[in-house]
C-alpha cells in the first residue's frame, strides 16, 4: 500500500468518527465521558475496539474474544477499587485558580515535588489549589503535602467475596458483547465529583488549569465544573504530543474553553483535521518539554505502551537488519516504556530484539543519525525535533503511521510493509521547547 492510499484510508476513518460524534451532538446525548467513545490508536481500550472492528482487517475473531474478556475484567475490577483523599488544605486561604494534574509514586517520593507535566514545584504555587490524581497504589502516606494540595489516590483492596466479582464480570461481559455504551468508572467519577463540589463551595475559583489528554474522566471533570459554575474558565494543556492519528482528540462535548498545544503543527491538526474551533486552540512554548542533549534520543530503540503481535514486530525488525537500513545496531540501546516494566509481552519483545541483533554480523561501524520507535508513541515527535530521523515499525500501517498529508512538517518514506522512515522538514514546528518554570511565568502563579 502506498503512502497516498494509506492517507486516503486514514481520512475516511477520521471522517467516519467525526460523523458519529456529530450525530451524537445533534441528539444532545451525554457521551464524551463514556469509555466507548474514547477513540485511541495507541492503547487497547473499549473505544479502540470499535475502531479495530470497523477498520482493522487483521482484527481477528480471536482478537475480538480476547478484547471482550479483557475489558469485562477491567470494568468489573473497577467496581472494587476504592479511592481516598490525602489533604492538609487550609480553608482560611483564598485560591483563585485550580490546577488538576497527575502524578505517580516516583514523583511523590522525591524530596522536591516538581510536577513532571507542568515542570514546576506545585506545592509552592501561592494562589493555586492543586488537585493531584495518582493512579499508583500509594503505600506510605506522603509527609510533604503542602496546604494547597489535594491528592486523590487509588487504594488497594482485597476481594474477599469471589462470587461478587464473578457476578460483576459476567454483567460487564454481557454489556461489552451487546456494545453497551454507558460504561464508565463509577467509583472514580464519584470521588472526583464530590471533591470538585467541595472545592468550588469552599474557594472562589475562577480559572482551571487541566493537564489534558481528552480522556473520558477529563470530559466528566469539565462537565461537572461547568454544571456547578458556568462562568469558570477552563484551560486545557495538551502536555504530551498528539499520536500519529489523534482520533481521541476529535472535538466533542465538554471540552476546555481553551486548549494549549506545544507547537503550531499540533494546533493546525486539531483545527483542520479534528474539528476544533480556531479560537479554542493556542500554540505556546512547552511547559513540559525543554531542550536537551540530542544524544538522549540518538541510537535508541523505543518500545511502545501497547503491543499486540510480537511476531509481526520482529518480522519488520528483521527486515531492517537484513536490508542494512541501519548500521551497527549492536550500539543501539533498547528503552522500554516506563509504565510497562512488568508486561510479559514487553519482556518477550525486548528479549527477541536482543537475540536478533546478537546474531547479525556488523557490516560497518558507520554511525547513524536515527532511532527506532516501535508502535504509536509521542516520542516520535520529540526525537524528530532534535534532528534525529525515526524508523517507525507499525503493527498496522493505516491506523498507526504518520502521513505527510496530516503532518505537514514530517517527511515520510515507506521502507516496507509496516516500516516507515520519518524526518523533520522544519524544526520547532511540532514542539516549541520552553524554559524552566514556563507555566508559572506565563500565568503569574
Amino acid at each position: 500500500m502506498t503512502t497516498k492510499s494509506i492517507f486516503i484510508h486514514q481520512k475516511k476513518i477520521i471522517s467516519n468518527l467525526k460523523e458519529i460524534i456529530r450525530n451524537l451532538k445533534k441528539k444532545n446525548l451525554f457521551f464524551s465521558f463514556y469509555d466507548y467513545f474514547y477513540f485511541t490508536n495507541w492503547s487497547e481500550n473499549y473505544g479502540s475496539r470499535k475502531i479495530n472492528l470497523r477498520f482493522n482487517k487483521n482484527f481477528s475473531f480471536y482478537n475480538y474474544l480476547k478484547s471482550i474478556i479483557k475489558f469485562s475484567y477491567e470494568f468489573s475490577s473497577r467496581e472494587f477499587l476504592i479511592y481516598e483523599i490525602y489533604s492538609k488544605i487550609n480553608k482560611k486561604k483564598s485560591y483563585d485558580n485550580l490546577l488538576i494534574t497527575y502524578t505517580n509514586n516516583i514523583e511523590i517520593n522525591k524530596k522536591k515535588f516538581v510536577n513532571r507535566i507542568f515542570k514546576t514545584p506545585i506545592d509552592n504555587l501561592k494562589s493555586t489549589l492543586c488537585l493531584v490524581i495518582n493512579f499508583d497504589i500509594l503505600n506510605n502516606k506522603k509527609q510533604i503535602l503542602n496546604d494547597n494540595i489535594i491528592l486523590v489516590n487509588k487504594k488497594k483492596i482485597f476481594l474477599f467475596n469471589n462470587l461478587l466479582f464473578y457476578i460483576s464480570f459476567f454483567k460487564y461481559l454481557f454489556l461489552v458483547i451487546s456494545n453497551k455504551k454507558e460504561i464508565y468508572d463509577k467509583n472514580f467519577y464519584s470521588i472526583l465529583e464530590i471533591e470538585i463540589k467541595n472545592i468550588l463551595k469552599d474557594f472562589p475559583i475562577k480559572r482551571i488549569f487541566l493537564a489534558y489528554e481528552s480522556q473520558p474522566h477529563q470530559h466528566y471533570i469539565i462537565h461537572i465544573l461547568k454544571k456547578i459554575k458556568k462562568d469558570l474558565y477552563i484551560i486545557g494543556y495538551l502536555h504530551s504530543c498528539l499520536p500519529s492519528l489523534p482520533f481521541d482528540f476529535i472535538f466533542k462535548k465538554d471540552e476546555p474553553d481553551l486548549l494549549l498545544t506545544n507547537g503550531k503543527e499540533q494546533k493546525n491538526i486539531l483545527v483542520k483535521n479534528l474539528g476544533w474551533p480556531n479560537k479554542k486552540v493556542n500554540s505556546v512554548k512547552s511547559f513540559r518539554y525543554t531542550y536537551q542533549n540530542k544524544d538522549k534520543y540518538l541510537n535508541k530503540i523505543f518500545l511502545p505502551y501497547a503491543i499486540n503481535n510480537v511476531d509481526e514486530i520482529i518480522k519488520s525488525f528483521k527486515y531492517l537488519l537484513s536490508n542494512n537500513q541501519l548500521n551497527n545496531l549492536k550500539k543501539f540501546k533498547i528503552q522500554n516504556h516506563p509504565f510497562t516494566g512488568n508486561s510479559k509481552k514487553h519482556k518477550m519483545l525486548l528479549s527477541r530484539i536482543k537475540e536478533a541483533i546478537s546474531i547479525k554480523k556488523t557490516i560497518n561501524t558507520r554511525s547513524n543519525n536515527s532511532s527506532i520507535v516501535i508502535g504509536v508513541s509521542a516520542s516520535i515527535l520529540e526525537i524528530l525535533e532534535y534532528g534525529v530521523d525515526v524508523i517507525n515499525i507499525c503493527e498496522n500501517e493505516i491506523l498507526h503511521s504518520h502521513s505527510e498529508n496530516i503532518w505537514k512538517n514530517i517527511k515520510v518514506t515507506k521502507l516496507a510493509k509496516n516500516v516507515f522512515k520519518y524526518s523533520i522538514k522544519r524544526k520547532r514546528s511540532i514542539i516549541n521547547f520552553g524554559n524552566k518554570d514556563e507555566f508559572k511565568r506565563k500565568y503569574g502563579l
